[in-house]
């Protein structure tokens, strides 16, 4: 079988995932070019996240048993969705809790095409949800799709915790493990690109002002006081929206959301 081919049928269905975007009634979620990376599920860095994330982390023989390969991806929001959070004061707009609501459906059934796609070559593939597989009381991710498109050279982390991309940290990531070898990709970031300012020592704090309770600040983020207002909002939108809405995005509405990165 050639390693290509299954590439390119997995680039192409979350490229087509993206093309086409989401709609629930009147409420559409478009999305810009994925950004997609492939990871050996043998590199070592997977036990590292069991240090930096959760000692409980998953690794991706805990979710597909014969795991060799890792797929992060990247729906990128398009810019009108980011600009009109940015200018709302207060609460998110309407249109960012719906693109996280859109995009975590959106995840799910890009995976489950993968899958069915690549058994009829004898492929098998495995994931968890995109959202809510945390322990509600450390706040630790059983698995960080974050931390996986991290290491899998996606983009780098900003001071609030968003992974900043070539195309910004504005949107959603996913993730699948495959039973079949892919050839690792290459980190997307120069290694001098300038992706968080503020960590870099340069004026920015930008999340730390965009932040509406003060959850940011030059130490990092206070996970529990933002997690306190995500369900805030939850409480206030999940009915309107028909579904869990745990969302804000101000601190990924600002500088670093739509920045240009690419090489």
């Amino acid at each position: 079988m050639d390693e290509v081919m299954v590439a390119n049928i997995i680039g192409e269905i979350i490229n087509k995932a993206a093309e086409g975007g989401i709609r629930w009634g009147e409420h559409e979620t478009k999305y810009r070019r994925p950004l997609i990376g492939f990871l050996n599920a043998l590199d070592d860095r997977f036990i590292t996240l069991r240090d930096k994330v959760n000692p409980k982390h998953l690794l991706p023989d805990d979710i597909l048993r014969g795991a060799k390969t890792v797929v992060s991806f990247f729906f990128p929001f398009a810019p009108d969705i980011v600009n009109k959070n940015r200018r709302k004061e207060g609460d998110p707009d309407i249109s960012w809790l719906y693109a996280y609501a859109q995009t975590n459906v959106l995840i799910s059934s890009t995976c489950e095409r993968i899958r069915d796609a690549l058994s009829g070559l004898g492929i098998m593939a495995g994931w968890v949800e995109p959202t809510h597989n945390f322990d509600k009381s450390t706040l630790l991710s059983r698995w960080s799709h974050k931390s996986v498109g991290y290491t899998a050279g996606l983009g780098r982390f900003g001071l609030h915790q968003m992974l900043i991309t070539p195309l910004g940290c504005a949107g959603r990531f996913g993730s699948l493990i495959l039973d079949y070898h892919l050839k690792p990709t290459d980190p997307l970031l120069a290694p001098e690109a300038e992706v968080c300012p503020t960590l870099e020592g340069k004026a920015c704090n930008a999340c730390i002002k965009a932040c509406p309770v003060g959850a940011i600040s030059s130490d990092g983020v206070d996970k529990h006081k933002c997690f306190n207002h995500l369900n805030e909002v939850n409480e206030r939108y999940k009915s309107v929206i028909g579904d869990e809405v745990d969302a804000c995005g101000k601190c990924a509405t600002t500088t670093c959301a739509l920045k240009d990165l690419s090489q």
